[in-house]
């Protein structure tokens, strides 16, 4: 039997291995919500609109569907049209695609709906760590059914019995993959602390 018999999808296992607190350090004043997710959502959305249709005109087989501005963090930047710029140069973008007033007016215009973002990465942050329990479990359970399978196939006698413990390595803030799955038959230790 199965914990998950349909299994989870690529959505939820991502979101699993998420971290529980926002990869930018939060400083006093800081809003890591805007810069961690609200700056890439409005840079994508801005992408879509001006930067993907000026690329394929300029580069018929450029993939323009899939942007990704790695290691570029909007926090580290004055203003959003900063970022955007950067990201835009980062991605070989001509910046005469879309002038500095149309980027403010854009950010602006989707800068009324933060309050959306904020709930919704607020429900992920949540989910993220049941997510990651139920895999976890699911994992549990297949090992002690794999092994009542295997015992029935033997004499009661020799039969071991297996044991699990998962236990946490490290502060479950770092990541929410902070512990590990030991397994030991009969007569072997399990150990039995961790972080």
């Amino acid at each position: 039997r199965q914990l998950l018999p349909g299994g989870l999808g690529k959505n939820l296992l991502t979101l699993a291995a998420h971290s529980t607190v926002d990869r930018i350090a939060t400083g006093a004043g800081t809003d890591s919500c805007y810069h961690s997710n609200f700056c890439r959502a409005v840079f994508q959305v801005l992408w879509c609109e001006k930067c993907a249709p000026a690329l394929e005109q300029t580069h018929k087989h450029a993939n323009t569907h899939n942007v990704r501005t790695h290691g570029l963090m909007a926090g580290k930047f004055a203003c959003f049209k900063d970022y955007a710029r950067a990201a835009m140069d980062y991605l070989m973008v001509d910046q005469s695609v879309v002038s500095d007033a149309e980027i403010t007016e854009l950010h602006d215009n989707c800068y009324r709906d933060l309050g959306k973002l904020r709930r919704y990465v607020a429900l992920r942050r949540v989910v993220a760590p049941m997510v990651e329990s139920l895999i976890l479990l699911d994992r549990v359970c297949f090992i002690e059914e794999e092994s009542n399978s295997h015992q029935e196939e033997v004499d009661s006698d020799r039969a071991a019995e297996v044991k699990t413990v998962l236990i946490p390595l490290f502060d479950a803030s770092i990541s929410p993959r902070s512990f590990a799955l030991f397994a030991a038959r009969n007569g072997h230790t399990l150990p039995t602390d961790g972080w």
